[in-house]
Order: structure tokens, then C-alpha cells, then sequence
């Protein structure tokens, strides 16, 4: 059974994520506004939403396709090691050459080493050579956690102890934010659970989960909770993904196709949002801010997209040779 909802809300969790850094830009290269202003005090929140996915998704292929521990992280270093590494070194290159483009922005080979290894933020506290690349480690050592308990371990009963144990011990010695791929293993139990009457009761009312989920990631800019991501995000998109699971499975062709390309979609934004903003503030700097932000957005995707269909899809059908 695919599951395109999970697809379509990777193409929600990209779009909030470039929405957020789009208005950062806007912001900090004078396109800015009252409305924008107000929308700054919204959160990246699809980061969480990709985590939660990534938890189930990464539980459901386990289930599904009983591969090998080592097939399994081979399969997901294929998956988001090439991409990573091009999007990465592009970036870096780009800062050697123009320094004068970057702002803020600063990185040297040392770091540049680490990030390709997935060590800079997670072991050195220091952001990756593409900002963004934080997440990526966090994913990365949640696939190698789980490709290593299933080569020590297999489906024996007590698989889901130690990756539970090991979340949890990440969670508390590297970043909370790991519990959330915990998160996306609940709905896998849930998914794969044989009481009937549970997931008829799921089901049932996905529609609401859903929308519980949805008013929970817009709901913290309007009221003031002093929680940690993991709650005022992590819980919204919880309920978010284990409705989607449950709910029917939706055949939208453009947010599928979204959804594909998010990956592309989210290593490249920031690059390209750096050369609009750039190009604008030289060539209309008193352009209509909204429009300019609306604008941005809409490039991010045209171009994730296209890159996606031109780069990753060409990567992805290599590597299937091996």
C-alpha cells in the first residue's frame, strides 16, 4: 500500500520550512512588513513533522521489506549521503570563491570534513557547511542506530526495547529533539498492531488527529507556552502523521510530486534564497515586500523541483544498479 499522505505532508513540512526562512530573508534584506514581521514567530515546525515521519518510515520499511542491517544502511546512506554531499560542497565552494555574498555565513575545511561525516553539530556544536545539515545528522544516526540493533538483534521481541532506549539516551545525551523519531515509531505499532477495534478507532477518526495536529503546529505564536519543540511540535505533528497514516490514501498528483522532491526542495532553498534576496535588493530594492516573499517561495519550489527531476532522480536511478 503507498502511503502518499506521508508524501503529501513531506510537501507541507518543505513548504513550512521555506515559508519560515523565506521570511528571515525578507526580513534581514529590508523586504519587510508588519505581516511579515508577525509571521516571524512562527517556527521551522516541518522539521519536526520530517522527524515523526522519518521514525515510521524508517519502523514501516523495517517491517515491510525485513531487510538486513547492513542492506538497510546501505539503502539509507544511498538514499541522503550523494545528495547531501553535492548540496554541501556546492555551498562551499560558492563561499570560497564569493566570500562577499555570504553575510553571516562563515565555514573552513575542518568543518566542512565534519559535516560530510555527520559530526559537525551533533559532536562539535557547530553548525554543518549546509546550515540545514543538523537535521540530517540527527536522521542519519537514527538510521544507524536502527541498521545496527537490527544486525545485533534482528525482529526479535525485544528489538523495540533497545531502539526505544537508545532514542531515549540520544534524547537526553545529544539533542531531545530525537525523541520525536520515537514519536513516529508509535504510529508504526499502531499501524501494524493486529487489535482491530484499535485501528478502526484510529481510523475512525483520523480526520480529527489530523486536524488536532494541524491547530497544534499553528496554535504557539498565539499563546505563550514555555515548552520545549518536542511538545509544542513534536505532539502537533505526531497527531498530524498518525492521521495521515490512517486517513485515505489521497491521489493529488502536484502534492505527491511535492512531496517526492522535498528532499531536493529543502538542500537547495537556502541557496537559492540567498541569490534572489541578493538579486532583488540590487536590482528592486523597494519592491512590494509580500509580493517579493511570495515570489521567493514560489522559486524555491520551481527550482527544488526541477533540480530534483535533473539531479536526484538521475542519483537515485543510479545507485539502484548497485
Amino acid at each position: 500500500m503507498l502511503l502518499t499522505n506521508i508524501q503529501i505532508l513531506r510537501a507541507f513540512a518543505v513548504l513550512n520550512v521555506v515559508t519560515i526562512h523565506s521570511i528571515y530573508f525578507a526580513i534581514s534584506n529590508n523586504f519587510s512588513s508588519s505581516f511579515l514581521f508577525f509571521l516571524k514567530n512562527f517556527e521551522a515546525s516541518g522539521v519536526d513533522i520530517f522527524f515523526v515521519i522519518s521514525g515510521f518510515i524508517i519502523y514501516y520499511i523495517h517491517i515491510k521489506k525485513n531487510r538486513n542491517g547492513f542492506d538497510f544502511i546501505l539503502q539509507r546512506i544511498k538514499r541522503i549521503v550523494p545528495l547531501y554531499w553535492f548540496y554541501s560542497s556546492v555551498l562551499f565552494i560558492f563561499y570560497l570563491l564569493f566570500p562577499f555574498l555570504f553575510n553571516k555565513y562563515t565555514s573552513d575545511f575542518n568543518n566542512f570534513f565534519l559535516s560530510l561525516l555527520f559530526l559537525s553539530n551533533t559532536f562539535f556544536n557547530k553548525l554543518p557547511v549546509y546550515p540545514l545539515g543538523w537535521t540530517l545528522e540527527l536522521e542519519f544516526f537514527y538510521y544507524l542506530i536502527f541498521g545496527l540493533l537490527i544486525i545485533f538483534i534482528g525482529k526479535k521481541n525485544y528489538f523495540l526495547f533497545f531502539i526505544m532506549f537508545f532514542i531515549i539516551l540520544f534524547s537526553l545525551t545529544i539533542n531531545l529533539i530525537f525523541i520525536e523519531f520515537l514519536y513516529g515509531i508509535f504510529i508504526g505499532i499502531f499501524y501494524f498492531n493486529n487489535k482491530k477495534k484499535l485501528k478502526y478507532i484510529i481510523s475512525k477518526y483520523s480526520y480529527i488527529l489530523l486536524l488536532i495536529g494541524i491547530i497544534g503546529i499553528f496554535l504557539p505564536p498565539f499563546i505563550s507556552l514555555n515548552y520545549n519543540r518536542v511538545v509544542l511540535y513534536g505532539l502537533p505533528s505526531f497527531f498530524m502523521v498518525l492521521g495521515a497514516v490512517f486517513l485515505k490514501q489521497s491521489s493529488n498528483k502536484i502534492l505527491i510530486f511535492l512531496g517526492d522532491a522535498s528532499y531536493s526542495i529543502y538542500l537547495t532553498h537556502l541557496i537559492i534564497l540567498g541569490i534572489f534576496f541578493k538579486l532583488m535588493k540590487f536590482l528592486i530594492p523597494n519592491f512590494e515586500p509580500i509580493v517579493t516573499f511570495l515570489s521567493s517561495i514560489i522559486i524555491c519550489l520551481l527550482f527544488g523541483s526541477a533540480l530534483y527531476l535533473v539531479i536526484e532522480k538521475r542519483i537515485i536511478n543510479y545507485l539502484k544498479r548497485f
